[in-house]
């Protein structure tokens, strides 16, 4: 989703959303939209300033994400398991460990 791929780039940069809109040139609304969600479907022009703005290409800034989705459920995993709850589901695989 754009809004995540926004947050992790803004923290990446050390950036509010109110100085990535200075440094683009764009409303602080339309930062906050994309943001929290509300604009799932920028216009392109946007993106490019957002995107040049964070030193990355849109390609990066729309699909990054995306090329390693494994990661997220990585942590997600790391977040709630605990190094048996892993080794349980190696040995076992992962049908056999949800009995």
């Amino acid at each position: 989703m754009l809004s995540r791929r926004l947050i992790e780039l803004l923290a990446e940069n050390k950036m509010t959303k109110e100085n990535l809109a200075e440094k683009c040139g764009l409303p602080i609304e339309t930062i906050r939209n994309i943001y929290y969600g509300k604009t799932t479907d920028p216009k392109v022009s946007t993106l490019f300033k957002i995107a040049n703005a964070l030193n990355v290409s849109i390609e990066c800034l729309i699909s990054c994400e995306i090329e390693n989705p494994l990661r997220d459920n990585k942590k997600i995993l790391d977040g709630i398991m605990t190094y048996d709850d892993y080794s349980v589901l190696y040995s076992k695989g992962f049908d056999d460990a949800r009995r």
